[in-house]
């Protein structure tokens, strides 16, 4: 799914747990992910990840997009522009 925020757009492949950043050469990098927040709109988008794990203990880092405006599915459709939830 393509995520539209404010100021930038975001390429989600859930299936994957992978997202990247469109339009930004600086950072169009594929990044992995545990758990991705919930879409809703005028909210920000946030992607959990573990990082530096040693035995039984891990740190979570997360990573927040700006609010939320709008998705496009993969199937092309649009999720309309209401409050709440927009996409699983």
């Amino acid at each position: 799914m393509i995520v539209k925020t404010v100021n930038s757009l975001y390429e989600v492949r859930d299936d994957e747990k992978r997202f990247r950043q469109l339009g930004d050469p600086k950072d169009a990098a594929w990044h992995d992910y545990e758990r991705m927040g919930p879409v809703l709109l005028h909210e920000p988008l946030r992607f959990f990840s573990l990082t530096g794990a040693r035995g039984s203990s891990a740190t979570m880092s997360v990573w927040a997009t700006a609010p939320v405006e709008g998705v496009v599915h993969d199937d092309g459709t649009r999720e309309p522009r209401r409050q709440g939830r927009l996409a699983s």
